[in-house]
């Protein structure tokens, strides 16, 4: 199988399940604060990645560069990040908080051809720019109470962005599940440390309801969905990573529309459809483009030989009539 198809298809199955992860941690934020939760599920699946490395005998080992790199990204992408986006998406609702937080496209392309010397081609331009217009349409009509909630969204898609690249750096020489274990342990106790300072006793003593939540978000929509998003981002590059995850919108919208008792609006529908063409644009990969560009001349090879054909036949009967 060809290594971008490959890669694209591991970053959309996280894509499919960030997209329904926004409605479930909605449902959530009655049990516990935004912040304490997005800790408590960060940490969770941190420790549970950590007690599957060592009961495998996983050298765990990384050079000092590599670990201040990760460090930092798991400050970034696994505690500032749940921070902002869950304040965000306390102060929205599940559709907003999922399109706003999937304009990090635009940040990692940016960052990608800074830091990692990556090229935008025309095909990838165009994607991104669908992507932020369909966007834009989604968020066309945002309410002026919602609008601190999507400032809080736009920082954090930055800060994700920043986050991916680093982590993109690392997984050149370290293993997506070390790159995984820090981005969640260590993001997450971060997390936690600065949730007792600000919320206490809140931060722990929590209801049997907010605890199965946490579970389930820990697993479902943090560890799985992470660790097929690194293994991806292995293999494809990191504007285009972040471009089929910003497909998570329109997962959001079909998992609202199914899910819950929430209408989906017209513009919403429509800029999940725009982003959806973005992102075929962008996932293609040169293997496709150049297989579609040899059919297409071959079938106008056939056309032109057609055309001669008939051009031949009318002229012998033009010449036998005559």
């Amino acid at each position: 199988m060809d290594s971008i198809l490959k890669g694209s298809l591991y970053t959309a199955a996280a894509a499919i399940i960030w997209g329904g992860a926004p409605i479930v941690e909605k449902a959530a934020m009655d049990y516990v604060n935004p912040v304490v939760m997005g800790a408590w599920r960060y940490f969770i699946a941190g420790f549970m990645i950590f007690v599957y490395l060592r009961s495998r005998r996983v050298n765990m080992d990384i050079s000092r560069l590599a670990g201040r790199r990760l460090f930092l990204a798991s400050v970034l992408g696994a505690a500032l990040l749940p921070a902002l986006f869950y304040t965000g998406l306390f102060l929205t609702d599940p559709i907003t908080a999922s399109s706003i937080s999937n304009i990090g496209v635009v940040w990692v392309g940016l960052f990608g051809m800074v830091f990692l010397k990556e090229k935008i081609r025309a095909d990838e331009l165009a994607g991104t720019l669908l992507v932020v217009i369909g966007v834009w349409i989604m968020l066309n009509k945002i309410s002026f109470g919602s609008s601190v909630g999507a400032f809080m969204l736009i920082a954090a898609s930055i800060v994700g962005a920043a986050a991916a690249v680093m982590e993109r750096k690392s997984l050149l020489t370290v293993n997506p599940w070390i790159v995984s274990l820090y981005d969640r342990l260590v993001g997450g106790s971060v997390s936690l440390i600065a949730s007792l300072f600000f919320v206490g006793s809140g931060a722990v003593l929590l209801s049997a309801q907010a605890w199965s939540y946490l579970l389930f978000l820990a697993v479902f929509a943090s560890l799985i969905p992470a660790l097929l998003f690194f293994y991806g981002l292995r293999l494809i590059e990191a504007e285009r990573s972040a471009a089929i995850l910003s497909t998570a919108p329109l997962f959001t919208v079909i998992f609202t529309s199914v899910f819950t008792n929430s209408s989906v609006t017209q513009n919403q529908f429509a800029g999940a459809v725009i982003i959806v063409a973005g992102v075929l644009i962008l996932s293609a990969s040169r293997k496709l483009i150049t297989t579609m560009k040899h059919y297409t001349a071959i079938a106008i090879n056939h056309e032109v030989n057609s055309v001669k054909k008939l051009r031949y036949i009318f002229s012998t009967v033009e010449g036998k009539d005559s």
